[in-house]
């Protein structure tokens, strides 16, 4: 695997949803889901992937939505809110509480325990792909992003 890392190569990965979907199922405490959300669900649309949960919400229980929009930025995986809902109204993006830094850092500690940097994100309908660059062992991963 060093020489193979010396040569650099890029790796695609192709995700589907439902491979997604049981991740986060079955490793939602990982994810810091606040206690109040239920039924978390990630589906992959074109160009942007689009999570919802169920929140209750005084006396009602509402669907919250939010499209995000996946960036790479310095070989890290960024999710950028693009709207957020709680069933047909809309909300301000600061409503996400934190989900969507969650998401990103899980993915960006998984691609630092491979030896990768992220490349490029190509989200379609039911799957994304990611291309990754493997790095050299004693090459050290990017700093975390504060974001």
């Amino acid at each position: 695997m060093s020489l193979l890392r010396q040569l650099r190569p890029n790796v695609t990965v192709e995700i589907t949803q439902a491979n997604v979907n049981e991740y986060v199922r079955e490793h939602a405490e990982e994810l810091s889901l606040p206690p109040d959300l239920s039924t978390p669900a990630v589906t992959f649309c074109r160009g942007h992937l689009e999570v919802s949960a169920h929140k209750q919400v005084l006396f009602a229980s509402a669907r919250v939505r939010a499209v995000l929009i996946p960036v790479v930025k310095n070989g890290r995986l960024t999710l950028e809110i693009q709207q957020m809902w709680a069933g047909p109204i809309p909300l301000p993006s600061y409503f996400h509480n934190g989900f969507a830094d969650s998401l990103a850092a899980v993915v960006n500690h998984e691609l630092d325990l491979a030896g990768a940097r992220l490349v490029r994100i190509e989200v379609e309908t039911g799957t994304a792909r990611a291309v990754a660059a493997l790095r050299p062992p004693d090459e050290t991963p990017p700093q975390q992003s504060t974001n």
